[in-house]
């Protein structure tokens, strides 16, 4: 696409890279759908992890996933989704701007047992919250 830009990393320790926005568009939700213009091959054994950036918080915008997933498999456009918050007042984002971070990680392939029961942890079943109650 004519508007896509090169991934960005914002600084030398920064562990995603930026994404900008080629295009934009509403679906027939409502929802503002970014595409970057940008395909990429990502190496089997890894995936790419769409995560909102920090500046989201001064728009009214929130990624509709939460977090995006591109497999290694994938090879269209990388496309990013956002619906508008209750306090809505059009501010969004748009082409030019930087809408999203990127991370590459590995992913392992895994085997699936089912089992009858899974060893003992000092968590044990613990969930929301308690790994910091007494």
């Amino acid at each position: 696409h004519q508007n896509a830009k090169m991934p960005l990393h914002g600084s030398t320790e920064a562990a995603g890279f930026d994404l900008y926005a080629a295009y934009m568009d509403q679906d027939e939700f409502g929802n503002w759908v970014y595409d970057t213009g940008l395909a990429m091959e990502i190496p089997v054994g890894y995936a790419c992890f769409l995560l909102s950036r920090s500046s989201v918080a001064g728009f009214d915008l929130i990624m509709s996933n939460c977090v995006g997933l591109i497999d290694s498999d994938y090879r269209g456009t990388i496309k990013v989704k956002f619906k508008r918050t209750p306090q809505y007042d059009g501010r969004v984002y748009q082409v030019g701007d930087r809408i999203c971070q990127a991370v590459i990680l590995p992913i392992p392939r895994v085997e699936y047992v089912e089992v009858d029961e899974l060893s003992e942890t000092e968590r044990g079943t613990g969930s929301y919250g308690s790994t910091g109650r007494k």
